[in-house]
């Protein structure tokens, strides 16, 4: 998939404001001579896809006893921003604490018809494009809301222990 800063610069509008909070999920090392689901596994390039909010590690001891398996890695920090666009490039869904925030598959109709536009495979109306723009970019903001509010709840969470 195209970047999502490529395909639809204005998202940064709403992801950048967030870009910093710290996420922490499990890694998994992909065996050799196998081939592993990437949502199982990381590397420098992939995140897996379901995050907890890291505060002050607080949320690291939870996220040991909830994910406590012999196969573990390591905990792997990131930050929103890395795992938005990661998961946008990787067409996998985002959930942190539990929510999902988006599912790209929802997005892959809207994603195609612009890619297809862009690399002049098809001629789309303007009309299409604009909804199919839209769509994205309304699902972004929805997910960095969805965001923001949760990690204001578990900041509240965090605040009353």
């Amino acid at each position: 998939m195209e970047l999502l800063y490529d395909l639809l610069p204005e998202c940064r509008h709403f992801i950048e404001p967030l870009a910093d909070i710290r996420l922490i999920t499990k890694g998994y090392r992909a065996q050799e001579g196998k081939t592993s689901c990437p949502l199982l596994w990381f590397s420098n390039e992939g995140y897996t896809t379901h995050y907890y909010l890291d505060h002050k590690g607080k949320s690291t001891d939870r996220f040991r006893e909830l994910m406590n398996e012999p196969g573990e890695v390591s905990l792997l920090e990131v930050r929103f921003e890395d795992a938005i666009l990661d998961s946008w490039k990787r067409q996998c869904s985002l959930s942190v604490e539990n929510c999902t925030l988006w599912d790209c598959s929802s997005f892959r109709r809207e994603y195609d018809t612009l890619l297809a536009q862009k690399k002049k495979i098809l001629k789309y109306d303007d009309a299409t494009l604009f909804e199919a723009c839209a769509r994205i970019v309304m699902g972004i903001e929805e997910a960095c809301m969805k965001f923001h509010y949760l990690s204001k709840l578990t900041d509240n969470q965090e605040e009353t222990r």
